[in-house]
């Protein structure tokens, strides 16, 4: 009974919990490199990267 639940709250910190942490990091990172596209005047490519953030943001909460 406890193994079980130590079990099921492993997969719950390691899966869920890391994957919110981690999809936060690499959006915040991806947001920090699109600002830095804007400052010179690409803006096209933010777009583009706010997609794509957007788009890794939906596949990470799907998995």
């Amino acid at each position: 009974s406890i193994r079980i639940f130590s079990e099921l709250t492993s997969f719950f910190d390691s899966c869920v919990i890391d994957g919110i942490i981690n999809g936060i990091g690499i959006g915040t990172f991806l947001i920090a490199e699109g600002l830095k596209y804007i400052a010179s005047g690409r803006f096209s490519f933010y777009l583009f990267l706010y997609l794509f953030y957007y788009v890794l943001l939906f596949l990470l909460i799907h998995l």
